[in-house]
């Protein structure tokens, strides 16, 4: 018989220990405790989702912020902002926490969101609070939402690459399509007046509860061309 060279056996050797260590940490890796502790973590993005695969919450900085996602499927969307991101049990987006703020050129401002979508659809419920020096805004919304997100989503970025004097006959008419309408508005608006805007299913302001930033209280009822055909007016002061 021949003699096996001595880099040969070498060889041999070698790669048999390797396997035996790689069976090793397989092994270890499959006996591992599935739960860890720490005192403190820091990252990027967190992604946590079902046993499988499929993405619930997504929690991200402003530069791993994602798109919206539809069935497990990411789609491009231009938005920005730090915080969480909710999807339902298909993996499609159903709301999101987020915040953003900061000091540009010496005038500080900030904004909040939070918001839960129908299913397949856009916000249904809606907080946004946020501004900049003292012209701050903060807005609780109840909308009628669409289904048929996908869509929405796929044609918003066909709309985007047209030329710009066919985006808006484009837009108004997905608008059509999926219609979306706010139809109450608890808000504390710029001028530091607070309202109440009770909307049909146009949109259109049918009952504002108002008190101006001087205290005066008002009740207007309008038609639906914005004209008022009743009003409790302010007590003069």
């Amino acid at each position: 018989m021949k003699d096996i060279p001595p880099a040969q056996k070498f060889l041999t050797v070698y790669s048999g220990a390797l396997t035996l260590v790689l069976a090793v940490i397989a092994l270890s890796a499959a006996r591992a405790p599935k739960k860890a502790s720490f005192d403190e973590l820091t990252v990027q993005r967190i992604n946590v989702v079902e046993p499988d695969g499929t993405l619930r919450l997504v929690i991200a900085n402003r530069a791993r912020w994602p798109g919206s996602y539809v069935k497990g499927v990411e789609k491009p969307r231009d938005r920005s902002g730090t915080g969480l991101m909710f999807l339902d049990g298909e993996g499609t987006e159903m709301g999101a926490l987020a915040w953003d703020g900061g000091s540009d050129k010496g005038k500080g401002g900030s904004n909040g969101h939070l918001s839960f979508d129908r299913y397949q659809g856009d916000q249904m419920f809606v907080v946004n609070s946020g501004g900049s020096g003292d012209e701050t805004q903060t807005t609780l919304g109840i909308n009628d939402s669409f289904t048929g997100i996908e869509k929405v989503l796929d044609e918003d970025q066909r709309i985007e690459k047209l030329p710009k004097d066919q985006q808006e006959a484009a837009y108004a008419k997905l608008n059509r399509e999926f219609p979306f309408t706010h139809r109450i508005e608890l808000r504390r608006d710029t001028d530091k007046s607070a309202q109440i805007l009770m909307k049909d299913t146009e949109g259109r302001n049918r009952i504002v509860l108002k008190v101006s930033p001087a205290g005066d209280p008002s009740i207007e009822l309008l038609d639906e061309k914005g004209k008022a055909v009743g009003r409790l007016p302010a007590v003069t002061r």
